[in-house]
């Protein structure tokens, strides 16, 4: 996972990838996470992206099934379930009235 901060962004995309918001982009993207033997993410992002991890998330197990079905992953002891921490990282945040302006605050 190095060099994703760099990169600005991941393989996997947001719920305003188009292709992540159909069934087979959500595939696709399970299919990479348990390749490299990921389980758990840390998003951070606005309504895009948290509704995305979340429907990862609700998703899993049908994923999981059908991919095994389809014999693109094998069974074995390292599938497990996904963990997502969702943390709130969106542009709107700071146009809240309720925010102080940094230069205030010295």
């Amino acid at each position: 996972m190095s060099g994703v901060l760099e990169k600005g962004g991941t393989a996997l995309g947001t719920a305003r990838c188009l292709e992540f918001m159909q069934w087979e982009g959500l595939k696709k993207g399970a299919l990479t996470l348990i390749q490299h033997g990921i389980y758990n993410l840390v998003v951070i992002g606005g309504d895009g992206s948290l509704t995305g991890a979340n429907r990862l998330r609700t998703e899993w197990s049908k994923l999981v099934d059908e991919l095994l079905a389809e014999k693109l992953i094998e069974k074995t002891d390292t599938l497990r379930p996904l963990s997502i921490l969702g943390l709130v990282g969106s542009i709107g945040i700071y146009y809240s009235h309720n925010i102080i302006p940094r230069q205030n605050l010295m």
